[in-house]
């Protein structure tokens, strides 16, 4: 039987998962964005006071935080558009990339439904009939 985590631990290990998901943009919680504290326990679950008895995460929370803004205030403007305009061609690639895959099994499983449905009316036909006729290739 597994060991339950002690209230604590659970809220260290809640804080910890904010913490790496707020970092790189991904909040499932929350609907904001922003680096703070507060936001930080909103993503984690647990209430400020908590988390405040977790400095030594909050802590560690804000100085990422703060080296994120010092890295990115230091990028020349330019540089930042060419790196996001980079990112975005590469979004929208695995995007086309998904959407062409998805369309691909759509056409697969209208086949597939188109077939049951021939069948179907095949098995219609014979209703009273024991045995089903054997038919090569599609009907």
């Amino acid at each position: 039987m597994k060991k339950a985590l002690s209230p604590v631990k659970d809220s260290a290990v809640k804080i910890a998962l904010a913490s790496d998901r707020l970092l790189a943009g991904k909040p499932i919680h929350s609907k904001s964005y922003a680096l703070n504290a507060t936001n930080l326990a909103l993503e984690a679950g647990v209430g400020r006071a908590t988390l405040n008895r977790a400095p030594e995460l909050r802590d560690a929370f804000m100085a990422e935080v703060a080296a994120l803004r010092a890295k990115t205030s230091a990028e020349h403007p330019e540089i930042v558009a060419k790196r996001l305009q980079e990112e975005l061609t590469q979004l929208k690639t695995s995007h086309s990339l998904a959407m062409n895959a998805a369309n691909e099994k759509i056409s697969v499983l209208g086949n597939e439904v188109q077939l049951l449905y021939m069948l179907l009316q095949e098995c219609r036909k014979h209703k009273g009939a024991k045995i089903l006729p054997m038919t090569t290739g599609a009907p």
